[in-house]
């Protein structure tokens, strides 16, 4: 994720001071990158074109006295940027009273400059950003339960068996993004033996890598022993198995699960795709 910090202030001095108070700053591991500008203008431009920045610290006079106010009314309204954290940071109180403020604008914390010291600045911009983290997380869950769940009805609308197993890695592959995914399934039908395999990756329809290939025969070759879903090489195996004997197989993608959600999605999908397969 990028960990971008807009300062937003007409006094070069308090650019510095920003710099300064915050310049080792780091998140998970990663450092903060501070973005300056000098106006209200500039500001709601910046965020027009970068609405995926985390916190932005806003001063309040500017062009004229509520030129930060108005930067936040475009953010929050005209924008429509719910996520970003907004600090408001006046040297004159007076003309934007905390409470007046805090009551009429959504911001996420109000810092007079005279009060400001380096170590409270510090602590309110990292913790913004981490609430601005764990939004962007929520976001991310309900974004992929919207998508999965609009998927699983597209899945069982498939006219036949084809389709529906083409469906089913395209919509893995798109759910759990990686460089390779893999799909076989087999199962007997009156008397005749019939299986199906698909991949999706960076290689291309038809031409599955050295790699993939290898990877494939020993998913083949323990196929009847994929029961549940593991951890298998680079990547995530989940099996796809039909009630009563009536179809086996498995789904995989290289990819390593570290997310509890993301480690949902596979066994979720292979779960309806067994359910669907059971019609054709």
């Amino acid at each position: 994720m990028n960990y971008t910090v807009l300062v937003v202030d007409d006094d070069p001095d308090i650019h510095e001071l920003t710099r300064m108070s915050l310049k080792r700053m780091e998140y998970q591991n990663t450092p903060i990158h501070l973005e300056s500008v000098n106006s209200g203008a500039e500001a709601i431009a910046y965020m027009q074109a970068h609405p995926d920045t985390p916190v932005v610290l806003l001063d309040v006079v500017m062009e004229n006295d509520r030129s930060g106010l108005d930067v936040v009314h475009a953010i929050r309204g005209e924008q429509g940027n719910e996520l970003s954290r907004i600090l408001l940071r006046t040297g004159q109180p007076g003309i934007a009273p905390e409470k007046e403020v805090i009551d009429a604008y959504d911001i996420d914390g109000y810092l007079p400059k005279a009060e400001l010291t380096q170590r409270r600045l510090y602590t309110s911009v990292r913790t913004a950003i981490k609430h601005y983290s764990e939004l962007k997380e929520l976001q991310y869950h309900r974004d992929t339960l919207s998508y999965i769940n609009a998927s699983i009805l597209n899945l069982h609308g498939a006219s036949h068996i084809e389709e529906c197993l083409q469906r089913l890695i395209q919509i893995a592959a798109a759910s759990v993004p990686s460089d390779l995914a893999l799909l076989y399934f087999a199962r007997q039908r009156v008397g005749k033996p019939e299986e199906y395999f698909y991949y999706q990756g960076r290689e291309g329809r038809t031409n599955l890598s050295e790699k993939a290939q290898t990877l494939l025969n020993e998913l083949l070759a323990q196929k009847e022993t994929i029961i549940e879903p593991t951890s298998f090489g680079s990547g995530y195996l989940t099996p796809l198995i039909l009630a009563e004997g009536k179809g086996l197989g498995f789904l995989y993608v290289e990819r390593q699960i570290n997310e509890a959600l993301v480690g949902q999605i596979l066994p979720i999908l292979a779960a309806h795709a067994a359910i669907a397969l059971v019609l054709y």
